[in-house]
């Protein structure tokens, strides 16, 4: 996979074996290259390119951008679709369970209706997904600890759904070297694929087995 922008130089050559990060020292340019990005998911056009086996990607479709790593939650519409969906799945395999919940709702509905001042009607059988939607299903977070809420999340975001690439915003910002080597070496491992930009002055690789370190100077200037 590659990552440009079509404004400048950069090109830069993403790897299921390393983590590929972009550290942009100008600050303004930093922001409004960010921008774009953003909106660039969310359906706008812009001079971000991604490409895999030299087809362009999709932004909206394709790419995720996390930009606040307090917040990160897994509970967007998106990916609760796919967790319902998944969890649909597996209790359509439970069918003398669904026929029990089924047969015993039928009880508890005729009861009710017969009490009932004025006739009526109710649905004669719920589906898998019927009940999987009246569970409120979600994730549950709680006091999670920031590196294990981020790991957790990168995992979701790729088993549901299925992202080509996520791409983390100041990350080093908020974590240790150490941390970061835990991040790293899960996403190689799993074949999360990845790709951190960083504001500032660059930085030195956490590890250079693990991490391949680009800049765009306050010149403007890409350097590899």
């Amino acid at each position: 996979m590659k990552v440009l922008y079509a404004l400048s130089d950069m090109e830069i050559e993403l790897s299921e074996n390393y983590v590929a990060t972009l550290y942009i020292e100008n600050m303004l340019y930093f922001r409004h290259t960010l921008q774009e990005l953003s909106a660039q998911i969310a359906g706008a056009e812009g001079h971000w390119v991604f490409t895999q086996a030299q087809q362009q990607l999709d932004c909206k479709k394709d790419v995720i951008l996390v930009t606040d790593l307090f917040h990160i939650d897994g509970n967007q519409k998106s990916v609760l679709s796919k967790l319902h969906a998944y969890l649909t799945s597996i209790a359509e395999e439970e069918s003398e369970l669904l026929y029990e919940i089924n047969d015993k709702l039928r009880r508890l509905y005729t009861e009710i209706t017969l009490q009932a001042p004025v006739e009526v009607g109710y649905k004669a059988a719920l589906s898998a997904q019927d009940l999987i939607k009246a569970g409120d299903f979600k994730f549950e977070w709680g006091e999670t600890e920031l590196l294990e809420r981020l790991v957790t999340y990168l995992d979701i975001i790729c088993d549901l759904l299925k992202s080509k690439l996520i791409v983390l915003v100041n990350v080093r910002k908020y974590m240790t070297e150490e941390e970061l080597k835990l991040v790293y070496e899960h996403c190689i491992r799993k074949k999360i694929p990845i790709f951190c930009i960083e504001s500032g002055y660059t930085c030195h690789s956490v590890d250079e087995l693990l991490e391949k370190v680009y800049t765009i100077d306050k010149d403007l200037c890409f350097i590899y």
